[in-house]
């Protein structure tokens, strides 16, 4: 049915009417007209031409600004890690400089405790020398005790000699 219908159309057209391209086909144009649609599809060509040019160079510069923001990004994660790298050793730092601080002042303490007992050791070495300068004053007052005393038996018995030992006089 349907080509029967084609066939209608194409019938009711061939009543007498020529169709469009016979008409076209058939129309003389003017120089001017020619001119006239020749100038049109040039600057329609044009227009194309330049639109394309354009999408091609939005492109291109999409492209570039796509790059130049990848690198951006880019630079932007780097320095993050750098300023996290830096805040970290900062804190690291921060951490060397107390520990340091406290080091100090304990060795400050210790110099101090080694400082007190190198002079109480020098008061007792003082004290020391005094008391034996003052044990032997008294040895010397007292003179020899009886432990001092030595006996000697290189005689026969009954006879025998008493030795005293101090430290200036000896008696026999």
């Amino acid at each position: 049915m349907e080509i029967e219908r084609e066939e209608e159309v194409s019938l009711e057209l061939d009543d007498g009417l020529p169709t469009v391209e016979e008409r076209l086909a058939a129309l003389r144009p003017s120089r001017q007209l020619l001119e006239f649609y020749r100038h049109k599809v040039e600057d329609l060509g044009k227009v194309y031409l330049t639109k394309l040019i354009d999408k091609m160079v939005l492109e291109i510069e999409y492209d570039t600004m796509s790059c130049k923001l990848d690198n951006f990004v880019k630079h932007c994660q780097q320095e993050a890690l750098l300023e996290r790298t830096i805040r970290q050793r900062e804190k690291e730092i921060n951490d060397l400089q107390k520990a340091l601080s406290d080091i100090q002042v304990f060795l400050l303490k210790e110099r101090e405790c080694s400082l007190r007992l190198h002079a109480e050791n020098d008061k007792l070495k003082i004290r020391e020398l005094e008391d034996r300068k003052t044990m032997q004053h008294l040895l010397n007052i007292a003179g020899p005790s009886i432990a001092e005393c030595s006996y000697f038996h290189k005689e026969p018995p009954g006879t025998g000699k008493i030795v005293f030992f101090t430290s200036e006089i000896m008696i026999f």
